[in-house]
Parts: C-alpha cells; structure tokens; sequence
C-alpha cells in the first residue's frame, strides 16, 4: 500500500495522535483516518475528529479468522497516543469483562466525558453489562448505548459515575 497522499502523524497539524508508523490521512468532511502501513494486520480502523473525538470500528473477527476479543483491540491501541479524547464511539467492538476504561488506558488518554457503543459484543456469553463496566470513566456525563448484543445489567454496572447526565439504552437484545 502506498500513503503518499497521508502525513506522518507526528507531523500533521491537524492530528494530535502519536502513532508509530502511521499516518494521518484527511477525510472530506473533516477529520483524518488513522493509517498504518500495515493497516491489513489491523482490527480496528480508527478515525479523529475535532474536537477530541475519536471512532474506533472493529471487525468481527481477526486476520486469522478468529473472533476478535476485547485484549486484542487493546494491543493494537497501545500503538496509539491520543493525549486527550472527549467523545469516544465504539463500532463492533467487542466490549471487555472488566472496565471499558481500558481501551482508553491504551491509548494514555484522559478527559473522556462521552461514550457511545453501537453493535457492542461481549467477549464472554454472560452477554452482561457488569459491576463497574464503567471503572476509571468517572468523567463521563453521557453513555448511549445502541443496538448492543447484552441481555442484562448488573446493579453496580453504573458504579461510581457521579458525573452522569445522560444514559441512552436502547435496541439491544
């Protein structure tokens, strides 16, 4: 794959992501994708968007045509640095056992206030939204959450999140 057109990350003025052999690539509309070099061997594609938002898309399954687990998405965000991400949108992305916090723990990130997960998928079959899903988040002031695949939530699921203004549940099974 060429990337000519892209600007290396730590270069470009309009991406503030430290990424080791990436790119940041503008998108019409605004915004820049994430692109490394090799993106084939990624699961996730990432895009930033000002101000602070980030969107990360997963695939179902990995390279090796295994389902894509929570620890997986995890390694290959460790690449990332976002210094600071307001909003963060997760698409397909299979959600962790424990916090969701630690998809932004991988990317050394702080300020998270919103979280919205769509298509979320559970790594483990309890298909539940466990105590303190939200651990190390006290930050955020909305969670929506849409067409997610969990058929429960633990009463402590929302533990500690003080700071919550807005929760949006809604199409999941």
């Amino acid at each position: 794959h060429s990337f000519s057109h892209g600007r290396d990350v730590r270069s470009h003025p309009n991406c503030p992501i430290v990424a080791k052999h990436c790119v940041c690539d503008d998108v019409i509309g605004g915004g820049s994708n994430i692109l490394c070099i090799d993106r084939e061997h990624y699961d996730i594609h990432i895009h930033f968007k000002e101000p602070h938002q980030v969107f990360l898309k997963c695939n179902s399954r990995t390279r090796t045509g295994k389902p894509l687990h929570s620890t997986d998405v995890i390694y290959q965000l460790r690449n990332l640095t976002v210094h600071r991400v307001e909003w963060l949108q997760l698409v397909n992305c299979p959600i962790p056992t424990g916090s969701i916090s630690s998809f932004v723990n991988a990317m050394s990130s702080r300020g998270l206030k919103g979280l919205h997960i769509v298509y979320g998928r559970f790594d483990e079959s309890n298909e539940a939204l466990v105590s303190n899903q939200f651990l190390g988040l006290e930050n955020l002031t909305n969670i929506r959450i849409e067409r997610s695949r969990f058929t429960k939530i633990d009463k402590a699921a929302f533990h500690g999140l003080n700071n919550l203004q807005y929760l949006w549940i809604k199409s999941n099974n």
